[in-house]
């Protein structure tokens, strides 16, 4: 199991979280767009896939210029989505 283009570096997999056929899986090492940001990987649940799971999305911060690193910490519950900034101390959700 591991997430798109991701490196060692990543931490893929260092915080997770699952609910009612969705995994979200935290990489707070990865980059997005040349920054060292973190990104949060989201799986939805698949009967097709030799996981039980499929790449539903990639979340990225909202501003790829900061040195974060989003994904330190993810949570789902009730339809949200909470990622965790272990470096800035911010809080981001998503809804979909």
């Amino acid at each position: 199991f591991h997430g798109n283009d991701t490196v060692t570096t990543a931490a893929f997999g260092s915080s997770i979280s699952v609910t009612s056929g969705w995994l979200a899986v935290g990489a707070p090492g990865d980059s997005f767009d040349g920054y060292d940001v973190g990104l949060v990987y989201v799986y939805k649940t698949s009967s097709s896939s030799t996981t039980g799971y499929t790449l539903y999305k990639t979340l990225t911060p909202n501003s790829a210029n900061t040195k974060g690193r989003v994904g330190g910490s993810v949570d789902i519950t009730n339809g949200w989505l909470i990622a965790g900034d272990t470096t800035n101390g911010k809080l981001y959700s998503r809804v979909d």
